[in-house]
């Protein structure tokens, strides 16, 4: 029998202890996954006189603008569909034909403000905006119950101080990185180690889940990333973490021989390309489809991992929260792998990141893809 582990980490986990029925559990997944309607925001430009908004750019989410006078501005950002995650991102460009400072406020429709705007003038340039030129309501802050146990503290809406001019000022919730900008950056590692790239296609878009493979060891280490559009920081952890196990040195060269690493880097495109808060094209979280597999992104994971299963497999999938935060599954006498590992994770940070483990009414996650093949994780 194979041997399957797995680690996700830093997973968005969506837990309930009450005991129910098969039927009721298939029943209520069934609903939960079904494709339903999304509200496709409209592509277009902004013109106030000489200040100039657009989402007109994959990975934008800018829903509506308001003018107040000639410097203050008001943009409405909504998710693509409801209920929703809280995880409310917003993406637009904005140009001025004079230079001047204009301010913008950011209102949602649902939720809070979460994410610090990131800037960037030229490709590839991001900054986090100077709290200088970021203020909050004078009323006291939501409080947000954590995942660690804090509570973390948000506002209803944030104005931004912008400095612009005839350079199109990107403006985000974490920097841009669309389907498109993804693929081109794998594709630079195919000259350093990455062979075998193979798609799967994603049914009913034009879009295709990309995956690519390094070693030739006879065991599987499966790499997920971008289940959820927003979770930047996460696809830039595996990318870390990939070419990590890239390098040339005798350790990295020793696990190649050991372990065939295949990755699929960004597992949601239409979402991700959208500028949806948290679903895919379907309005759906895939990360709750792994059970029933209703969605196509879903299909399309499990056909390429199911091809590139090894005679030991581990799979780690790659998400983003409010702090770090580690998800491993409850340890089985199979896994040898997970308690040393995280044992030595912490002794390099010096300080151990916060743990958690998380009951599910139903085997709804990326876990599920361990359990289909019955071993526990």
């Amino acid at each position: 029998m194979r041997a399957l582990f797995l680690l996700p980490l830093l997973v968005h986990a969506f837990g309930a202890t009450a005991q129910l029925d098969d039927a009721t559990r298939r029943d209520s997944v069934l609903r939960m996954t079904a494709s339903r309607p999304v509200a496709h925001q409209l592509k277009r430009t902004w013109d106030f006189g000489g200040v100039h908004f657009s989402n007109r750019f994959a990975g934008a989410r800018l829903n509506e603008v308001e003018r107040v006078n000639d410097t203050a501005f008001v943009c409405t950002i909504a998710p693509e569909n409801r209920p929703v995650n809280g995880s409310p991102w917003y993406a637009f460009a904005v140009r001025a034909d004079e230079p001047r400072w204009i301010s913008v406020t950011l209102r949602y429709t649902d939720f809070f403000h979460r994410y610090h705007p990131k800037i960037s003038l030229f490709e590839g340039e991001w900054h986090d905006l100077p709290d200088s030129l970021l203020h909050g309501p004078d009323t006291l802050p939501h409080a947000h119950p954590g995942q660690t146990g804090d509570t973390i503290l948000l506002h209803e809406w944030v104005r931004m101080d912008l400095w612009v001019d005839t350079l199109s000022l990107t403006v985000a919730a974490q920097q841009v990185i669309d389907v498109a900008r993804d693929q081109r950056w794998w594709m630079r590692l195919e000259a350093g180690g990455l062979t075998g790239r193979e798609a799967a296609p994603v049914e009913g878009t034009p879009y295709e889940l990309w995956a690519w493979h390094a070693g030739e060891g006879p065991n599987g280490l499966l790499l997920l990333g971008r289940q959820h559009p927003p979770e930047v920081t996460g696809a830039l952890a595996l990318r870390q973490f990939m070419l990590r196990l890239l390098e040339d040195d005798e350790l990295a060269t020793r696990f190649r021989t050991r372990w065939r690493v295949t990755v699929i880097p960004l597992m949601n495109p239409t979402g991700v390309d959208g500028g949806h808060w948290r679903h895919n094209g379907g309005g759906v979280d895939i990360n709750r489809d792994w059970w029933l597999m209703q969605q196509p992104e879903t299909r399309a994971a499990s056909t390429i991992l199911e091809r590139n299963l090894g005679g030991r497999n581990y799979l780690i999938d790659f998400h983003s929260t409010w702090k770090d935060i580690l998800y491993p599954q409850d340890s089985t006498a199979n896994d040898t792998i997970t308690p040393g590992w995280l044992d030595r994770f912490d002794a390099l940070l010096g300080t151990p990141t916060p743990r958690r483990q998380v009951p599910f009414f139903a085997p709804i996650t990326s876990l599920h893809w361990a359990q289909a093949h019955g071993i526990p994780a």
